[in-house]
């Protein structure tokens, strides 16, 4: 790895340092979850209560996340009983709910993330952020299109306690972060590397061995005054791989080389109930053995607001996109670009004193495909301050890449008349808040997927995208859990699903991903002293024949004064080789530690 850029990170993390040493000592903050019904901004734009949302969520709140040892984002949702991932031997993947990969909308700050049908959430350090919300279901009236199975809302950090962090574990891994924030400025640096970990993908033939990664991490945070506050987020990662032949026991070729980029800049404003917010995003994707260079460009405004007419309560809103896609074919970069925008909708009502009705609607506007209406309605039954049932139906649409329209090779042909995939999701859901500190939540859902994009070949051979194959799910999540400021703390979640997918030209339904999947965490607290907690999380009844992942992790920490805390993660406690996705690719990571260092301020 670059010497100058390890250089650039010790440089941040010392001035870090030296502005925390200007900062007023201050306590060590140590907010507990002791309550089960947070509120939640995501799913309708507004802070509620999660009893008072018709959709199912879930939240992961700045100490769950430290306690569960996450050091990304992508760490923190394969938490999700139904997550699924289809990822590369560089890590890039799709992320997905429900029983299919991709189809979600990850977001920053309830921005998009640009993506082209790329994700590296594994570059996004969990360091910079506050919370991750996580609503289920079809999103498209607030978010557009990608939400047909939900959407992940990864909201960075404004403020903590100003402290500074080290830590160190096997297979050379080595950490080191900061945060300090004085006069409305904060700024998280968090910077990682490790080397020699083991394999990380499989093949029919060969394995990827990881040999080096390499992430850094800086957001800063600017509140201006009350009104305007300004992000920016720098996200990066290296990683080399080596090519593994375990029938001959050898290393062929050179190693696979990725780097991956994230900058993401935006300028929120907002009024009594009006938000104006201008974004920016760049995304850099270069890689080695295959060798490909791609980048992108996002900017827009997002513009929401909310009035109140007696009972009926109205958010409105609508968005500019301006998007920009480049892929190096040759010595000439092949540019690509889309403008569309959306206007929305959402009223609530209340039809009698404890039933509430919501109307939305998004009309979306595209130059590279039809405009699309995507309508919902949501009926919300209150049972007390305790409990809910909701009814949740709505459509979503998923538009077509600018790769799958346009082609990037003189291998592909372009579709520029590829439509948009529809989707229609049904939920039925009951939340039930059985004490202070306990939460029981059910959740009954439908979700069909029409006009699927696929890839066919032409009598040329040729690549060409085109609209038939369908997919269709049907399933039910539980969840239960038991939070506490000290003492026992637990929580599980089970999800059944029935993912089916009918490929073009076939009359016959085949399973894929998986059917079951599990979670379970379990801890203990001591107050002013710390925490050790055990996280599983299992998939089984997968596609192809794939056997059952097992992924188990140990936390713990100990605090050794109100300013000074040692934490300890333990990675894949098994040292199990399970696959992590449902047709197998990617695989857990060998077991390793991380045992970390941090000193408040």
């Amino acid at each position: 790895m670059k010497s100058s850029k390890r250089q650039l990170v010790v440089g941040l993390v010392l001035g870090a340092l030296i502005l925390a040493g200007n900062v007023q000592a201050q306590e060590k903050e140590q907010p507990v979850s002791d309550v089960l019904d947070p509120m939640i901004v995501t799913a309708t734009r507004d802070e509620k209560r999660d009893l008072d949302i018709a959709a199912a969520t879930q939240v992961f709140t700045h100490q769950e996340i430290v306690e569960m040892g996450a050091q990304t984002v992508l760490e923190v949702i394969e938490n999700i009983p139904d997550f699924v991932v289809s990822q590369s031997p560089s890590g890039n993947g799709l992320p997905g709910l429900r029983g299919i990969t991709g189809y979600l909308t990850i977001m920053i700050n309830g921005i998009p993330l640009a993506n082209e049908g790329y994700f590296q959430l594994g570059s996004i350090a969990t360091s910079g952020v506050e919370r991750v919300e996580i609503v289920k279901g079809g999103s498209a009236v607030l978010y557009g299109s990608d939400a047909t199975t939900g959407v992940v809302n990864i909201i960075t950090k404004k403020d903590d306690a100003n402290h500074v962090s080290v830590g160190a574990g096997n297979n050379g891994q080595l950490q080191g972060g900061a945060f300090v924030k004085k006069s409305g400025f904060s700024v998280a640096v968090d910077h990682y590397r490790k080397e020699n970990y083991g394999t990380t993908y499989k093949s029919s033939s060969t394995e990827y061995r990881g040999e080096e990664l390499e992430r850094t991490n800086v957001n800063l945070n600017y509140e201006l005054n009350e009104h305007i506050n300004l992000m920016y987020l720098h996200s990066q990662k290296e990683s080399e791989s080596s090519k593994y032949w375990p029938d001959t026991d050898t290393v062929k070729g050179d190693p696979w080389e990725n780097e991956q980029v994230y900058d993401i800049g935006q300028a929120s404003f907002t009024w009594d109930d009006l938000r104006v917010l201008f974004y920016g995003q760049s995304r850099k994707w270069e890689y080695v053995n295959p060798s490909g260079k791609q980048k992108g460009r996002y900017y827009g405004v997002d513009i929401q607001d909310k009035w109140q007419f007696s009972k009926l309560a109205v958010t409105a809103g609508g968005n500019y996109d301006h998007e920009k896609s480049s892929r190096l074919s040759g010595d000439e970069w092949i540019d690509n670009t889309r403008d569309k925008g959306a206007l929305f909708v959402l009223t609530e009502t209340d039809l009698f004193s404890a039933t509430k009705l919501m109307l939305g609607a998004r009309e979306v506007f595209s130059d590279t495909s039809d405009n699309v209406f995507c309508p919902q309605l949501q009926i919300l039954q209150g049972f007390g301050e305790t409990g809910s049932v909701y009814l949740n139906v709505n459509k979503s649409l998923r538009e077509p890449n600018l790769s799958q329209i346009y082609g990037y090779s003189a291998t592909q042909v372009p579709n520029e008349d590829l439509d948009a995939e529809i989707g229609w999701t049904y939920e039925i859901g009951w939340k039930k808040q059985i004490t202070r500190a306990d939460m029981l939540k059910l959740a009954l859902y439908h979700m069909e997927i029409d006009d699927r994009i696929y890839s066919s070949k032409t009598s040329s051979g040729e690549t060409i995208y085109l609209n038939a194959s369908k997919f269709k799910n049907t399933g039910a999540e539980l969840s239960y859990e038991h939070k506490a400021p000290k003492g026992l703390f637990y929580g599980a979640g089970l999800a059944y699903m029935d993912p089916k997918q009918k490929a073009a030209g076939s009359d016959d339904w085949e399973d894929t991903e998986h059917q079951l999947g599990m979670h379970l965490n379990i801890g203990y607290r001591w107050l002013d002293r710390g925490m050790c907690s055990l996280v599983v999380n299992h998939n089984a009844m997968r596609s192809e024949d794939t056997d059952p992942m097992w992924d188990v992790s140990l936390n713990a920490s100990l605090d050794l004064s109100a300013k000074d805390t040692l934490r300890l993660h333990i990675n894949n406690l098994l040292d199990r080789d399970d696959y992590i996705s449902s047709g197998g690719g990617s695989v857990l990571e060998a077991r390793n530690l991380l045992l970390t260092y941090e000193r408040s301020f």
